[in-house]
Formats: structure tokens, C-alpha cells, sequence
């Protein structure tokens, strides 16, 4: 728990919660794994959480402009991937992270 709390408060500052801080790197790994934008289920079956987690993370990190969602043409579903300053925003946090995990 106390490991939680230092990142938590490390995150503060760039406006993430640790949930939004881990569906970003997720959304992240994802897209790099794929080479494409992502979907919330992939999001949520990745990181073993509901799907309405992820829509809430999601729609936080959106109105951050740290991720972009469009609409899937095939099924009902929004493509994510992460926008410039969620990628810089992404790094920050793996370097203040880092710092309190070390």
C-alpha cells in the first residue's frame, strides 16, 4: 500500500490516477504490440479489469487529450490510441514511477 500511495502521489501532478496511469501504459502496449489503435475490451481483458473501468479511465485520459477515440467501422466499439502529449505525459510517469519504486 505504501508503494501505492508514493505513485500515487508522484502521478498527481501530471492529473493521473493510478488506474488512468495504468490503462495508458496499457493502451500503450497494446498499440505497439498491434500496430494499430486499440479497443477498450482489449484494454480490460489485458489488464483483467471490468470494461466499465476502462470506459471511465478512458473518458478521463480523453478529456486529458492523452488518448484519441474514433468509432470502429466494423463493430460497435471506439479505437483508442494515444495522442503526442499522452505519449510524453506516458514517459513522465514511467520516469517518476521508477523513482519511487527504485
Amino acid at each position: 500500500m505504501r508503494w501505492q500511495r508514493r505513485v500515487a502521489r508522484e502521478l498527481a501532478p501530471l492529473n493521473l490516477s493510478l488506474m488512468q496511469w495504468l490503462v495508458l501504459d496499457t493502451t500503450n502496449a497494446l498499440i505497439t504490440e498491434t500496430g494499430d489503435a486499440v479497443s477498450q475490451q482489449a484494454i480490460a481483458t489485458r489488464l483483467e479489469i471490468d470494461k466499465m473501468t476502462v470506459s471511465h479511465a478512458m473518458r478521463a485520459l480523453s478529456n486529458l487529450a492523452l488518448v484519441d477515440r474514433g468509432p470502429d467501422f466494423l463493430y460497435c466499439a471506439w479505437r483508442i490510441w494515444l495522442t503526442k502529449k499522452g505519449i510524453d505525459v506516458l514517459e513522465e510517469g514511467r520516469k517518476r514511477i521508477a523513482r519511487v519504486s527504485a
